[in-house]
Order: structure tokens, then sequence, then C-alpha cells
């Protein structure tokens, strides 16, 4: 990944990040990792901090720095994993068009991610290795050679 990314702070157990996007306004946004009823499985969560703590996950800030909020998770989500290397991270936008901004910085930084991260895509009929050219309803990301989500199988 070679684009700039924003400096971000975890809490003590390593499932919560949060950092300040500054591109056109200061916004504090939040990387949550919930854990999921599939054991090492993690469903990643992004969203603005409001003024009373709460997450809104459904904003859209149009602030011009999607490339660096994308690069900052993929680096959270690569931090998250190489504290948990037999854990997954799910990862599906609230909206098709977010799930498809996902796909698409996927797609964008797939020669170097492919080479230390397995990635799936959810279609209709299951799960699949990633594939350029195929649209997806979420993704999972796992350190290469971790522990293969039964899911999957």
């Amino acid at each position: 990944m070679d684009s700039s990314l924003y400096e971000y702070l975890f809490d003590n157990s390593g499932q919560i990040f949060s950092f300040s996007s500054n591109r056109n306004k200061l916004m504090d946004k939040v990387v949550l990792f919930l854990p999921t009823a599939i054991p090492n499985s993690y469903a990643v969560v992004l969203g603005d901090l409001q003024n009373d703590g709460s997450i809104d996950v459904d904003c859209t800030s149009n602030s011009g720095n999607t490339k660096f909020i994308l690069t900052t998770i993929a680096k959270a989500i690569a931090f998250f994993l190489s504290d948990r290397p037999l854990a997954e991270v799910m990862i599906e936008g609230t909206t098709q068009a977010r799930t498809r901004l996902y796909q698409i910085a996927i797609v964008r930084e797939l020669k170097d991610i492919g080479n230390y991260f397995d990635i799936y895509g959810l279609t209709a009929d299951g799960y699949e290795i990633f594939q350029l050219g195929r649209s997806y309803r979420s993704f999972t990301v796992s350190i290469k050679n971790g522990l293969p989500n039964q899911n999957k199988k």
C-alpha cells in the first residue's frame, strides 16, 4: 500500500482503532473489530465518532480523502491480524455502494496485499477466493497460512 495514511491510535485490547481525518474538515473516525459467533472471526466496523460517544456508521463525509481513510483502515486490519494470526476479519459495507468502494480498494491493492493475506469474497453461492471481475457481498481477510474459516469450505 503505497498511499499515505492517517496516524492512528488503538486501545489496550487492540480492537478499537481511532484516527482523525483532516483533508477538508476534521473528522474523528473509529475502526472497531467486533467478535462474531464464529470463533476467531471479527466484523470490522467503521464510523464517525459523534460528540455523545456514539459511532455513526452511515455517515458520508465526501471530504475528498477516501483513499487515505481506506489505507488507514487497511493498515489497522493488518495490525489487528498481526496480533491474531489465526483470526479473520469480515468486511461488509453498510450499503451496496460502500461494499463496492471496499472492493475497488481491494482490487487496487490486490497485487501487494495478496502476497500477505488470503482474501475471500461472498457471492450468492458462498465464499470463494477473491477474483478480479466478480462482484461480492462482503469479504474476509486473514493472514496467509492462518486458520481457514470453516464457512469457506
